[in-house]
């Protein structure tokens, strides 16, 4: 990997730490700004902010989590590359006509996301999983059993946890759409319950009808301005696949709730459920305890994730952790099912398999066991930043 004199932006991510140290140990310069931002595009203080630590550091490039439409244009204007590594999705920056400056490699964890930006003839975008310190998250969790009784270092503390919000908050657009015709609220709750019961495939995309999709428009304001692409659509349906995510999830767990232990970790408890809510789990300093002393974690997967394997798998999984996931089709290019991760593919079987593995230890085990060995090998900061400036 070429040893760069990288401007590193953060803007808050969990996981601006891992890359920055693993940019670090690879022999890069790194020089991390915070500079304020008060729009998230067209922002002349911000641009000024970023061009003077640039020139002053002796920047050659700029690296980010996500793509930022301001820091393209500095990079553009200062004949830099900017490196962007999207984990949000949807990602609603993307669809800035900036995106083509010959400046950017930009890079998303969704094959499906990446094909359809590249046929759009988007020659800026690649395709790249994302990644987990491993060697921290391990650290973390030795020093945490090390604080605990003896009898009780290895013991599970949860049967099944799921850590992820609800989205039924203020966030949770669709609900907020005007009143529809009638025939078009059927057509769409009909879609999104088809939706909920396959995976792999995006049900909501391909039944989104020009007709319909104007009449909603009619409705709601989308206007992200001149610089972007018409993404009305594409908005609409990350609307509805949220939707579809808040469905299913409070569906399953309540299901689940019924029957068995559920530990519930979000930012915000959502009523009527009948898990145990735990409050918010720090990403460094909480989650990979939680994920390695769960018997069962599971993974309900943000539907307008079409095909990418969530930080969420890869997190639990480089704890050390049992995951049970909603099957994602790129997961066989890296997984097999019943070996290194268990996925499901209908409701009765998320069921069948979280009976099974809470009576079965030694497989279950097994299974997290292989399934942290591909993570440590396959998804390391490392491999990925060689890959992003190769």
């Amino acid at each position: 990997m070429e040893k760069h004199n990288i401007l590193y932006y953060t803007w808050g991510e969990s996981c601006a730490a891992d890359c920055i140290d693993a940019l670090r140990r690879a022999g890069c310069q790194v020089y991390v700004s915070c500079a304020k931002r008060v729009q998230y595009d067209h922002d002349a203080f911000f641009m000024e902010q970023i061009a003077e630590e640039c020139e002053r550091e002796k920047a050659d490039c700029i690296f980010t989590f996500n793509y930022f439409p301001d820091l393209s244009r500095v990079a553009l204007q200062l004949h830099m590359d900017y490196y962007s590594w999207c984990y949000d999705s949807p990602h609603l920056t993307l669809q800035s006509l900036t995106l083509n400056n010959s400046c950017n490699h930009v890079y998303v964890f969704d094959y499906a996301l990446y094909e359809r930006y590249a046929g759009l003839g988007v020659e800026t975008i690649h395709y790249l999983p994302l990644a987990c310190n491993t060697d921290r998250v391990r650290k973390q969790i030795r020093d945490y059993r090390d604080k605990r009784e003896a009898q009780d270092r290895n013991a599970y503390e949860h049967e099944i946890t799921f850590l992820g919000n609800m989205y039924d908050d203020e966030y949770n657009f669709y609900d907020q759409i005007g009143e529809l015709p009638e025939y078009i609220t059927g057509y769409l709750d009909a879609t999104m319950e088809a939706q909920s019961q396959i995976y792999g495939m995006d049900l909501v995309r391909a039944m989104l009808r020009e007709d319909i999709c104007n009449t909603i428009l009619s409705k709601v304001k989308i206007d992200m301005g001149p610089d972007y692409r018409d993404c009305g659509k594409d908005i609409l349906v990350s609307m509805i696949q949220k939707k579809i995510t808040v469905t299913e999830r409070r569906r399953l767990l309540t299901v689940l709730g019924e029957f068995y232990k559920v530990d519930h970790y979000a930012a915000k408890e959502s009523p009527g459920l009948p898990v145990r809510y735990c409050g918010y789990a720090d990403y460094v300093n909480e989650m990979p305890n939680v994920f390695a002393t769960s018997k069962i974690n599971l993974n309900i997967s943000l539907r307008s994730i079409e095909s990418g394997i969530p930080l969420r798998v890869i997190d639990i999984l480089g704890a050390g952790g049992f995951c049970l996931t909603n099957y994602q089709t790129e997961l066989p290019m890296y997984f097999e099912n019943g070996k290194s991760i268990v996925w499901y593919e209908s409701y009765e079987d998320l069921f069948e398999k979280v009976h099974y593995y809470l009576r079965h230890e030694e497989e279950r085990e097994a299974i997290a066991a292989e399934g942290h060995r591909i993570v440590c090998s396959e998804f390391t900061y490392e491999k990925a930043l060689q890959t992003i400036f190769s």
